[in-house]
C-alpha cells in the first residue's frame, strides 16, 4: 500500500490560522483571566504563549482527516524503550549542560549563589514536572508530528533539517534577547486592547535585526533539533528524544538559579561567541559538543572507526588481520563485564562438567571468534579470492539431495556458531542462489557498506521485517534461503530444550519449510588453520505435514537446535556466548517442557 503523502503547503496554512486566531482571541481571553483569582497574576505573554498552542492544537484537529497525516504512535512510544534508554539519554543530556556549565562558570559568566534545600528541592520538583511536560508535549510536536509528515514527501535527512528549521525558528523567540522588548512595554501595555495580539507578535519581531544574538541562538537550536531527528531516527522511538529534551530543559533550569547567569560579567569577557549566553548551546561550544553528539547518534563516529578500520585491514595481511582481531576479542572479554558475565555463567550451565578455568577460557575464545567474524566481513573480498580452495564442505552432496527432495528450493538453518558470515558469501560463489535474511544494524552507515559488499559477490539480503515474501518467491525458484534462527525470540517463539535448558526459538525456519514444502539443511561454518573454512551440512529433512502444525513446526525448529548442539559439543568456543538466550521468565513459563 502506498505511503499517502502529507500537504506541507496545508499544513502551513494551518499553523498561520492558528496564529492568527491567537492573535485575535488573546486579548479577549486575558480579560477574563485577570478577573480569576488564580489567574489574575499571568502577564499577556504567558496567556498569550497558551491561547496560541491551543488555537494550534484545535485548527489541526479540526483538518486532521484532510491532512493526511498518521504518526505511529504505538511504535513512537514502545514502552520497552523507557527502560532501556530513557535514563541514559536523560543522564548524557544532563552531563552535557552540566559540562557547559562548568566551562561558563570558571570563564566568569556565572557565580554561585547559596540555595537552601527547601529551595532546591521545591524548585526542583516544579522544574522536574515542567521539563517532563514540555519534552513529551514539544517531542510529540516536532519530532512525531512534523517530522513524521515530512517523511512521508522527502528523504529523512532533508526531513529532519527542515524539521529543525522550524523547531530552532520558533524556539528563538523564548531567548531573553528576544523578550527584553516585551518586557520593557509591559508596564504599559494593554493587554485587553483588541489589536494587543498583533502589538504582541510585532514586539517580538523587533530584535530580529540583530543578527549578531539571532544568528548564534539559531544555530544552536538547529543543531539540538537535528540531535534530537537523529535520535528518533535511529531508535525508531520518542522516548530517547524526549528523555534528552527533558534533561536539556531541567538541567537548564536548576542550574539557572543555583548558578545564575551575570550578563554584564559575560559581556565583559568578550567570549560569549565561544561560551555561549544563558542557554548555553549557542556559543561555538555548545556548537561542537552537541555536534559531537549528533555525529555519535546519527552513527558518523562508529561509521569513521569502521572506516579506519577497513583501511588498516587492506594495508596488512591476513595473518596480521586475526592478530587484531584476537587483540580485540581479548580487550573486549575484559572490559565487556557484563557480556563477559553473561558469557561465563551461559558455558557453565551447559558443561557443568569443566572447571573454571576451562569455562573462562571457552568464553575468551568466544569473544575472539566474534571479533574474527567481524574482521572477515572487512577482510572478505580477499578471502573469497581463496574459494573453493579455502573452503572445505563437509557431505555438500547433502545440498544436492535437498533439491532433488522437494520443489527445489533449500531452507539452511544456522546459527552464531564459527563465522556465520562466510557460509552466506561462499554459497553464492558456488553457485547458489541465495537470499539471507539479516537483522540492520543501528549503525545504518555501517550496514549500508557491508549490504553493498555482500551484494556484489550475489548475496541478496532481505530486512527481517520484510522477508516473507522474498523468501517464498527464492524458494519458489528453486534458490536458497538462510535464517541465522538460534537467538532468544521472546514471547513468539516456541520452547525447546537447548543444551539442558528450555529457551525461546524463532520458529521461522520451520513455518517457512512448511509453507512451501522445502526441506530443512541445517548447516554451520566453522574456521579451520590457515584461515580455511569448513562447513558442515546435516542431513536435510522434511517439516511434518499433520493435522497440528504448531506441533510440526516445534518439533522441526527442536531437530535444528539439536543439530545445532551436536556442533557446539564439538567446539564450544565457537559459539556466540554473550547471548541472553535462556531467560528466566521464559524458562519458569515452559518448565513442563524441560521436565518432559
Amino acid at each position: 500500500m502506498a505511503e499517502k503523502k502529507v500537504n506541507i503547503k496545508l499544513v502551513a496554512l494551518l499553523a498561520l490560522l492558528g496564529l492568527i486566531i491567537a492573535m485575535v482571541a488573546a486579548p479577549w481571553v486575558f480579560r477574563v483571566t485577570s478577573q480569576l483569582d488564580c489567574t489574575k497574576e499571568y502577564i499577556f505573554r504567558k496567556v498569550f504563549n497558551r491561547v496560541f498552542l491551543v488555537s494550534e492544537v484545535l485548527v489541526f484537529l479540526a483538518f486532521w482527516k484532510k491532512l493526511g497525516i498518521e504518526i505511529p504512535y504505538k511504535i513512537y512510544y514502545k514502552r520497552q524503550h523507557i527502560k532501556n534508554e530513557f535514563g541514559s539519554w536523560v543522564f548524557v543530556a544532563i552531563i552535557t549542560i552540566a559540562l557547559m556549565t562548568v566551562i561558563q562558570y570558571f570563564a566568569g559568566f556565572r557565580h554561585y549563589q547559596p540555595r537552601s534545600w527547601d529551595y532546591i528541592l521545591s524548585k526542583g520538583a516544579v522544574a522536574l514536572l515542567s521539563s517532563f511536560i514540555v519534552a513529551i508535549m514539544e517531542e510529540t510536536i516536532f519530532r512525531g508530528l512534523l517530522f513524521s509528515s515530512f517523511k512521508t514527501r522527502f528523504r529523512s535527512m532533508y526531513s529532519a533539517i527542515f524539521t529543525s528549521l522550524i523547531f530552532a525558528s520558533l524556539h528563538i523567540f523564548s531567548l531573553d534577547h528576544f523578550l527584553k522588548s516585551i518586557k520593557a512595554a509591559q508596564a504599559n501595555f494593554a493587554g485587553t486592547d483588541p489589536l494587543a495580539g498583533f502589538y504582541h507578535m510585532a514586539l517580538f519581531m523587533q530584535p530580529l535585526c540583530d543578527w549578531q544574538v539571532v544568528i548564534p541562538g539559531f544555530i544552536g537550536l538547529f543543531i539540538c533539533s537535528l540531535m534530537l531527528c537523529g535520535l528518533t531516527m535511529k531508535t525508531g522511538c520518542l522516548w530517547p528524544a524526549i528523555a534528552t529534551h527533558f534533561g536539556w530543559v531541567f538541567t537548564i533550569k536548576m542550574t539557572g538559579r543555583i548558578w545564575p547567569y551575570d550578563k554584564e560579567a559575560a559581556a565583559a569577557t568578550g567570549l560569549q561567541w565561544l561560551l555561549g549566553e544563558k542557554f548555553v548551546a549557542t556559543g561555538v561550544l555548545g556548537w561542537i559538543i552537541v555536534l559531537i553528539e549528533t555525529a555519535y547518534v546519527v552513527g558518523l563516529i562508529g561509521y569513521s572507526v569502521y572506516l579506519v578500520l577497513k583501511w588498516i585491514c587492506s594495508k596488512i595481511s591476513i595473518d596480521s588481520c586475526y592478530k587484531m582481531a584476537d587483540f580485540f576479542g581479548n580487550a573486549s572479554y575484559y572490559l565487556g563485564l557484563k557480556k563477559r558475565a553473561i558469557a561465563i555463567d551461559n558455558i557453565r550451565h551447559a558443561f557443568p562438567e569443566k572447571s573454571d578455568k576451562e569455562v573462562r577460557s571457552i568464553a575468551k575464545a568466544s569473544f575472539r571468534n566474534l571479533a574474527r567474524v567481524a574482521v572477515g566481513v572487512l577482510i572478505m573480498p580477499r578471502l573469497l579470492k581463496r574459494v573453493p580452495s579455502g573452503f572445505e564442505s563437509m557431505h555438500y552432496d547433502r545440498v544436492a539431495k535437498a533439491h532433488m527432495m522437494g520443489p527445489g528450493g533449500i531452507v539452511y538453518f544456522t546459527a552464531h556458531y564459527g563465522n556465520w558470515e562466510s557460509q552466506s558469501w561462499t554459497s553464492t560463489l558456488l553457485g547458489g542462489d541465495f537470499t539471507a535474511v539479516g537483522r540492520p544494524f543501528r549503525n545504518k552507515l555501517v550496514y549500508r557498506d557491508i549490504a553493498r559488499k555482500r551484494e556484489a559477490v550475489g548475496l541478496k539480503l532481505v530486512n527481517k521485517k520484510e522477508a516473507i515474501r522474498p523468501l517464498i518467491k527464492t524458494l519458489r525458484r528453486g534458490g536458497e534461503v538462510g535464517l541465522v534462527a538460534d537467538q532468544y525470540a521472546g514471547k513468539g517463539g516456541v520452547p525447546t530444550l537447548f543444551m539442558g535448558r528450555v529457551c525461546s526459538t524463532t520458529n521461522a525456519a520451520a513455518a517457512l519449510a512448511r509453507l512451501t514444502h522445502c526441506p530443512i539443511v541445517p548447516a554451520f561454518c566453522r574456521e579451520l588453520p590457515d584461515h580455511h573454512f569448513q562447513a558442515y551440512i546435516y542431513e536435510p529433512f522434511f517439516v511434518a505435514e499433520t493435522d497440528d502444525p504448531e506441533k510440526d513446526i516445534r518439533e522441526a525448529t527442536q531437530r535444528c537446535m539439536d543439530c545445532l548442539e551436536l556442533e557446539i559439543r564439538r567446539a564450544p568456543e565457537n559459539y556466540l556466548w554473550a547471548h541472553r538466550k535462556w531467560r528466566r521468565s521464559y524458562t519458569k513459563l515452559h518448565h513442563e517442557i524441560k521436565e518432559k
